[in-house]
């Protein structure tokens, strides 16, 4: 049963390519990075790379990058740091202590 939210089975099948592609781009990026430890890692995704990019239409090269953002946002990449406490770290936020030393402002904590 189709509906208005199922992708067409061409839609499904280019995002399939398009996704193969931008894989091996990313793992090429990777590749280059690893073996020229390039000094601009996260700036400099490699010559062949580049050279791919530049030789695609620019319709799949469109493609490409919508796909890399939602990507990047289903693995969280705009997501603020999450941080993952211990028991022993949240005891030890939960322990009230006296510094040793008066706070500026006076008072005993801050």
């Amino acid at each position: 049963m189709d509906d208005d939210l199922t992708p067409s089975a061409d839609l499904l099948a280019q995002l399939d390519q398009d996704r193969s592609l931008l894989v091996d781009l990313v793992a090429a990026a990777v590749e280059h990075v690893d073996a020229t430890a390039c000094p601009h890692a996260g700036l400099c995704p490699g010559e062949q790379v580049a050279d791919v990019l530049d030789d695609t239409d620019p319709d799949t090269r469109d493609r490409l990058l919508r796909l890399a953002v939602a990507e990047l946002a289903r693995f969280g990449y705009a997501a603020p740091p999450r941080y993952r406490l211990t028991g022993a770290a949240y005891a030890a936020l939960n322990t009230r202590t006296t510094p040793s030393w008066p706070w500026p402002a006076g008072g005993d904590r801050a």
